[in-house]
């Protein structure tokens, strides 16, 4: 089976392919009226953050799940599939969030946590593709807000309490 260490190339391509994805991004917005700033909560009394952000953030993920996937071992197929579902799930929020369908969005992220249960959603390959799909409608730095509890429960959860359920004793 073909590990993530079996394609080096992968190292350097990710994080580029995030900045390119980025930079087009920016692209648009700047010539489409000014890059976009996206309020904390989407409440206007709270601090805005600006889209620059993500030129920063994307591509640091990226590398960070790369590496990671790197040093574990990790096969080709199962950080490809994790990313997937990451995006799937982020598109679908942003896309939720669109559509003004806010009731759905609480849904769609307690499945997220429920999926997180059975399966490693703390991966940073999963947070990638989460980001990536809802970067377009949150920005740069607010789709890690609703990723860190997913992350956060499934590892809590697959590290303590499902390698304690099947430790050997």
């Amino acid at each position: 089976m073909k590990t993530i260490a079996s394609y080096p190339m992968l190292r350097a391509l990710l994080p580029l392919g995030a900045l390119g994805l980025v930079a087009l991004q920016l692209l648009w917005e700047h010539f489409h009226g000014g890059v976009v700033s996206h309020n904390l909560l989407n409440r206007a009394d709270l601090p805005a953050i600006p889209n620059w952000w993500g030129i920063f953030t994307l591509p640091v993920l990226a590398w960070l799940a790369v590496w990671r996937a790197e040093k574990e071992g990790r096969p080709l197929r199962a950080f490809a599939l994790g990313l997937i579902v990451g995006l799937l799930f982020g598109i679908s929020i942003a896309m939720l969030f669109r559509a003004n369908l806010h009731d759905a969005i609480l849904y769609v992220l307690g499945a997220a946590v429920l999926l997180g249960l059975a399966l490693p959603a703390y991966r940073l390959e999963c947070v990638l593709g989460f980001f990536c799909g809802a970067m377009f409608v949150f920005g740069g730095v607010l789709p890690l807000i609703p990723a860190a509890p997913i992350v956060l429960v499934s590892l809590l959860f697959r590290v303590v309490v499902w390698r304690g359920m099947f430790k050997r004793r």
